[in-house]
């Protein structure tokens, strides 16, 4: 059954609403009865594959479109266990490969490096523990 945040009023899916917070203005919701939800530190579901796993990760992710005389950017918050959460992260660096031209060596690569080395950690990221918490 979907639920709606009452914060930003998005539809959040079955798979999404058991995690405790709204993954589009990332606050907490109680799903029962609408109030903050308590500290959860066991197993969360995945959004992106389904799977419970006690290791929910929560990173920025940089998406560059420049080009030699403009360009824009944007942080991408991508959320999954860590099999997920690499696969974003890949992606993501590989697409911008193309799209950051010269900034990719200074700026993407070292920030794709960071997440993908702390995606091995245990546990939930800090970031998930923020919104939970």
């Amino acid at each position: 059954m979907a639920t709606n945040c009452k914060s930003c009023g998005v539809t959040l899916s079955p798979v999404e609403a058991p995690a405790g917070f709204c993954y589009q203005c990332e606050r907490q919701l109680d799903v029962s009865s609408g109030g903050h939800q308590g500290p959860h530190d066991g197993p969360l579901p995945c959004p992106q594959c389904s799977e419970s796993t006690d290791s929910l990760k929560y990173y920025s992710v940089p998406f560059v479109l420049f080009f030699w005389i403009a360009g824009t950017w944007s942080l991408r918050n991508e959320i999954g266990c860590p099999s997920c959460i690499r696969k974003s992260i890949l992606l993501y660096g590989l697409i911008n490969i193309v799209t950051a031209n010269l900034l990719w060596p200074f700026i993407i690569l070292p920030w794709t490096l960071i997440n993908l080395a702390r995606s091995f950690t245990s546990g939930h990221s800090s970031s998930v523990h923020e919104l939970l918490h």
